[in-house]
């Protein structure tokens, strides 16, 4: 969190006593750039911006070029998006401890 990047963040609670240690840069772009068209990657980025004024908002995001181009009947995640996952941290600890007795 950098006023640079979302100069709002000074007022939000308890934002003094958050010092980070190092500050990061923004990487989207160069991480996903060789994984997805730039239309979707706009999207991503717009999507994660930490500044609210500047993130994109749900309309603006089913508004966006990517969206416009994918036909949602010729799309299945099915074969790439896990199935059976546990999507909680407690379960996933719980799932653990009994595999490591076993």
């Amino acid at each position: 969190l950098n006023p640079a990047v979302w100069p709002e963040v000074i007022h939000l609670p308890g934002f003094q006593q958050l010092k980070p240690k190092k500050q990061y840069r923004r990487r989207v772009r160069e991480e996903f750039s060789l994984l997805m068209p730039a239309s979707a990657l706009d999207l991503l980025d717009g999507m994660l911006a930490l500044d609210p004024s500047k993130r994109v908002n749900a309309r603006q995001a089913l508004e966006c070029d990517w969206l416009k181009e994918v036909d949602p009947a010729s799309v299945s995640f099915q074969d790439v998006l896990p199935q059976h996952q546990d999507c909680h941290e407690l379960w996933i600890k719980k799932r653990r401890r009994a595999q490591d007795r076993v």
